[in-house]
C-alpha cells in the first residue's frame, strides 16, 4: 500500500516553502533580479558610445555601466533591434572582458547569452571558472543588460575592460563580430 512518512512530508513541505520564499524575493523591487533602468536622473552612469561599424546584428552602440555601493549594473545597447530568440538561434553573445589586475590579460569574462526561458550573465574567472550568474535583461528591443554584486568585479590595480559581441544570423557559417572599442583599445575604469 502506498503510505506517506514524516519524513516524506517534511521534504514536501520544505521544498514548498523554499520555492514560495524565493519566488517572494525574486519578486520584490530592489532584489538581484528585479528590473530597472540602468540609469536615471540620479545615476552615475558612464556611457561610452562605439560607432556603426560592423554588419553584425549585435553591432554595438553604447555601453553603459552604472557602478553603485552593492551593485554594477551593465548595459549594452546596439544600432539594431534584436529578440533573444535571434540571440539564442545565432549562438550569439555579448562579453565584457575585464583586467583587474593591470596586467592587459583577462582576468574575468561576463558573457550574456540567453538560456532556454530568457537571458543569463555569467561571470567566468581565468582562475576559479565560474563565479556567479544572474539573469540578463532586455527591456528594449536594442538593450541588453546585468546586474551583478560589485564585489563580484573587485580589483587590484585600476580596471580596464573590452566589450565585444559574436553572432551567426540566419544559419551562415560565419560569425559577425564587433568591438568596443575599436582597433585594441581598452576602457578605464568602473
Amino acid at each position: 500500500m502506498f503510505g506517506i512518512n514524516d519524513r516524506g512530508v517534511k521534504a514536501t513541505v520544505r521544498r514548498t516553502l523554499t520555492f514560495a520564499v524565493l519566488v517572494t524575493v525574486l519578486a520584490l523591487p530592489g532584489s538581484a533580479t528585479a528590473s530597472a533602468p540602468a540609469h536615471g536622473p540620479r545615476s552615475n552612469a558612464t556611457v561610452r558610445k562605439d560607432p556603426n561599424d560592423s554588419q553584425s546584428p549585435l553591432d554595438i552602440h553604447h555601453v553603459v555601466m552604472n557602478v553603485g555601493r552593492h551593485r554594477v549594473t551593465l548595459r549594452i545597447r546596439t544600432w539594431d533591434a534584436f529578440t533573444l530568440a535571434e540571440l539564442q538561434h545565432g549562438d550569439g553573445f555579448i562579453a565584457w572582458d575585464f583586467d583587474l589586475r593591470g596586467n592587459r590579460g583577462v582576468d574575468r569574462q561576463l558573457q550574456m547569452g540567453t538560456v532556454s526561458r530568457g537571458g543569463l550573465c555569467v561571470l567566468f574567472s581565468e582562475a576559479d571558472g565560474a563565479v556567479g550568474h544572474r539573469r540578463a535583461f532586455h527591456p528594449d528591443p536594442r538593450d541588453l543588460v546585468c546586474k551583478l554584486p560589485r564585489s563580484w568585479l573587485q580589483g587590484t590595480k585600476p580596471i580596464t575592460f573590452y566589450v565585444w559581441s559574436n553572432i551567426r544570423p540566419d544559419d551562415r557559417k560565419h560569425f559577425f563580430t564587433d568591438r568596443a572599442p575599436n582597433h585594441g583599445g581598452r576602457y578605464s575604469g568602473l
